[in-house]
């Protein structure tokens, strides 16, 4: 390739194409352990040109610098995982919200495939506008694929409960693009105060009714 193309390969590339030449001559097996990925990053480096007026190549720097973050399995967030296991997301009823719908649908594609819905984002890397405009059409293709096959199951769970309303596309496009981040946080029900029914404040909450008790009764 001519210097000025061998300098703009996005760097994900990179990491695919030598990782295909290590699984060669490593039993078709991926860098697993330290040692393996630092081995990795040692042909990585090698391969880049220094003559070049930088005296290196920044994509491949890129590449480098990635391969301890992105050479690992796919893992999901505890907090995530314990959606996926909620009574409310294992059993949809028909008034069921369409959150545990959608976290239904998408804990189906996890357990499926073990990975979440393609976001469709791309990272920033050196890159010319061109490449990296193709590379971002590839992440976009998969991401409309993950979403169908989601918003699939979810018309699949509404007419399985015979739910009237429908839920909106852009909501579950929405859901799949945050997947990664969703956490569930139970609240304690709200105390509904009857007329003439005398106020009560917990152990933790003592000194906040104080202060209050204190304001009503300057008020007054």
């Amino acid at each position: 390739m001519k210097s000025e193309d061998h300098g703009h390969v996005p760097y994900i590339a990179l990491l695919l194409h030598f990782l295909e030449e290590w699984k060669k001559t490593h039993e078709g097996t991926v860098p697993s352990n330290y040692k393996d990925k630092t081995e990795f990053r040692t042909t990585i480096a090698r391969a880049a040109r220094i003559d070049t007026p930088e005296g290196g190549e920044e994509n491949f720097d890129e590449a480098v610098a990635a391969v301890l973050k992105l050479l690992n399995p796919p893992e999901v967030r505890s907090a995530v995982r314990e959606i996926f296991t909620a009574p409310e997301c294992l059993l949809i009823r028909q008034d069921s919200p369409s959150f545990w719908v959608i976290a239904n649908a998408i804990g189906l594609f996890y357990t499926k495939y073990g990975v979440l819905p393609v976001p469709g984002s791309v990272p920033d890397m050196k890159a010319r506008s061109a490449d990296y405009i193709q590379l971002q059409k590839v992440y976009k293709l998969k991401a409309r694929t993950d979403l169908a096959e989601v918003v699939e199951s979810v018309r699949f769970l509404e007419r399985n409960t015979d739910r009237g309303s429908v839920i909106q596309e852009k909501d579950i496009e929405a859901f799949c693009k945050n997947a990664a981040h969703i956490k569930l946080v139970r609240g304690r029900p709200f105390h509904i105060m009857k007329p003439g029914q005398k106020l009560s404040w917990g152990e933790r909450a003592n000194p906040i009714g104080k202060v209050s008790n204190r304001r009503v009764a300057t008020l007054n």
